[in-house]
């Protein structure tokens, strides 16, 4: 659908009619199946290129994902990109900080909430995240080059 939404708009919308049919289809057989969920969240994030209505409806099925894996940092990480990538910062710093919980040492979360408080103007904040992350991660590049932007 993405393909094809340049040069053939009305192919392009078939297609992605299609995608979200089947793939919502997949998912009312096959209610507990966490790894077609992941790819219904994979599906809806890229056709929300075309529709920005997707967005919510990546959100909703990640909600409906995180119920039945509950304990998978990768779900509420993605989702909190999702969010920050949608200017709700706030929420996604709670779920960050919830996806730390669940795996501690997990950089890309580190960096992320990172720049979340650099976004929102909590500097002491994102400084005190990237000190946790370069105690898992002594002279980590990132911490240190996010760090020195906190300098300037």
């Amino acid at each position: 659908a993405i393909a094809f939404s340049e040069e053939d708009a009305t192919f392009s919308a078939k297609l992605k009619a299609g995608a979200e049919k089947e793939t919502d289809l997949l998912l009312s057989k096959h209610p507990y199946n966490t790894s077609l969920y992941r790819t219904a969240i994979r599906t809806y994030y890229q056709l929300s290129v075309l529709d920005q209505s997707f967005i919510n409806k990546t959100l909703k099925t990640l909600d409906q994902t995180i119920k039945l894996s509950p304990t998978d940092p990768k779900l509420t990480f993605n989702k909190a990109v999702i969010l920050n990538s949608e200017g709700k910062n706030l929420e996604a710093i709670g779920i960050l900080q919830n996806t730390l919980k669940l795996r501690p040492n997990y950089k890309e979360a580190y960096l992320i909430l990172a720049t979340i408080y650099m976004e929102e103007k909590q500097f002491s904040e994102a400084q005190k995240i990237l000190n946790q992350l370069l105690k898992l991660i002594p002279g980590d590049p990132e911490a240190l080059e996010k760090l020195k932007e906190l300098e300037k």
